[in-house]
């Protein structure tokens, strides 16, 4: 009885870790404040031209970018590593940024969030003609 009593802990006590482990992936609504984040894929997608990522055409001084929104609904993009003329400021754009439930306002655009977690931030928008475009960044 006294293995059977002791087995039983140890199974309820596995499971109490198990069950409470914390969701890694689980984030607080102010994301994507506070990280620096790199556009990794830009897809275009057209009824007439298809669906095309823009990344592998961009130059790599502007593939490089990064940006950070900020937790004042504010955010900038810094020329990354490489410039594509030496005397650019590092910082190239400024804008504002607006977050509501799955609506992500930026600079007056509205998209739709369709993934954000510690590493990914994936935005989407599309148009009346049935053109869209993602933007999938990654976390630096």
């Amino acid at each position: 009885m006294n293995k059977v009593n002791s087995l039983l802990l140890v199974l309820v006590t596995t499971l109490l870790f198990v069950g409470c482990k914390k969701d890694e992936d689980a984030e607080p609504d102010n994301l994507p404040i506070g990280r620096t984040w790199k556009i990794t894929q830009l897809v275009l997608s057209t009824s007439i031209g298809g669906t095309v990522d823009q990344i592998p055409t961009m130059a790599t001084c502007d593939a490089d970018d990064i940006f950070r929104f900020r937790d004042d609904a504010t955010y900038v993009r810094d020329e990354g590593a490489s410039k594509c003329n030496a005397t650019d400021p590092q910082i190239v754009e400024q804008g504002t940024w607006f977050k509501d439930g799955n609506t992500f306002t930026w600079d007056g655009d509205d998209y739709t969030i369709e993934e954000l977690n510690r590493q990914r931030f994936k935005l989407k928008a599309s148009n009346a003609a049935g053109s869209s475009i993602t933007i999938t960044f990654t976390a630096q």
